[in-house]
């Protein structure tokens, strides 16, 4: 019994090592775009900014949408719960095909 166990444990150990979690897609677009890689977007890095493969629920690039998704008009976008985590999605997922 003991040895079964042990196989179990081993087995389910490895089956989560091999799991894919990809990043939020909020965090994997904004880092993407983040030139001067602070975590966060400023109006210059956002007014170069691209869909690249995203579904996105705002233009990208417009100063406008800047503005507006700026909520705490710190001048910055940060891909956590406030401003853009969910107005950004995969456009295909991932961890398709995973593992390769």
């Amino acid at each position: 019994m003991p040895r079964f166990t042990y196989t179990m444990a081993l087995l389910v150990c490895s089956a989560s090592a091999l799991a894919c979690e990809p990043a939020p897609p909020a965090q994997s677009w904004v880092l993407s775009h983040d030139r001067n890689q602070d975590g966060q977007l400023d109006a210059h890095e956002w007014s170069s900014t691209q869909a690249d493969g995203f579904v996105l629920r705002f233009r990208p690039g417009d100063s406008a949408e800047f503005q507006r998704l700026d909520k705490n008009q710190d001048g910055f976008l940060s891909w956590d719960k406030d401003e853009l985590w969910q107005s950004i999605d995969y456009t295909e997922n991932p961890c398709a095909g995973w593992p390769w």
